[in-house]
């Protein structure tokens, strides 16, 4: 884990010191960057006072080299347990800060320095410029093995679940109650002597069924 930790701090580092040489230490590519200028005092200050902040903290914080942070808030935090390291503590804190201080330092190289033809390097690199820009083609698997299938279930279940099954039901209803309605809409005429001949005929119908019934 330790080793995984220290790689990570030397790509954050390559990371940070290649966006600072492109942004900062490059040729301008555009004619905004080419008329660029620093910050407003109102901007700059309280940026160099949040940086001399953070660097004070970290001082105050960095138990290897004696910050007296840790050791103050320990009584009340606690310590958290952990097994013995194979080196120094100091000396671990030292291989971290070299690796740090060495992406800087490849970055400066790579981008900053001018010494790096990128054009050739990328013709002897062959294909791995692009698998790095590709981003090792994870975009494309995710596409292809999720976002793929899954477009495809989410069109089947619009195209038949949902606009038919679905809507055809609800639909199928209001068909069927438009249906109704239209014939009930023929019995009511609003007619009193198309009412009376129904009462009549009713009359008849129902005296008939008491008569047949004795």
């Amino acid at each position: 884990m330790w080793a995984l930790g220290t790689l990570g701090a030397f790509l954050s580092a390559l990371y940070v010191g290649r966006l600072f040489s492109l942004a900062l230490l490059g040729r301008p590519r555009s004619d905004r960057a080419l008329h660029a200028h620093e910050s407003p005092a109102v901007m700059l200050v309280p940026l160099v006072a949040l940086a001399a902040g953070a660097l004070g903290l970290g001082a105050l914080a960095a138990d290897p080299v004696g910050g007296p942070l840790p050791s103050f808030l320990r009584p009340v935090l606690g310590e958290v347990p952990h097994g013995e390291a194979g080196l120094p503590e100091g000396m671990l804190v030292a291989i971290s800060q070299v690796a740090a201080l060495g992406g800087l330092g490849l970055a400066w190289y790579l981008y900053a320095s001018g010494r790096v033809a990128w054009l050739e390097l990328r013709e002897r690199l062959g294909g791995v410029p692009r698998l790095l820009a590709r981003g090792f083609f994870v975009d494309d698997l995710y596409r292809a093995a999720v976002d793929g299938p899954l477009g495809a279930a989410a069109a089947i279940v619009d195209g038949f679940v949902d606009a038919r099954v679905v809507d055809g039901v609800v639909n199928g209803v209001g068909r069927l109650v438009a249906r109704l309605a239209a014939v009930g809409r023929r019995v009511q005429t609003g007619l009193v002597r198309s009412y009376a001949l129904a009462f009549l005929l009713g009359a008849v119908v129902l005296l008939a069924y008491v008569g047949v019934r004795r």
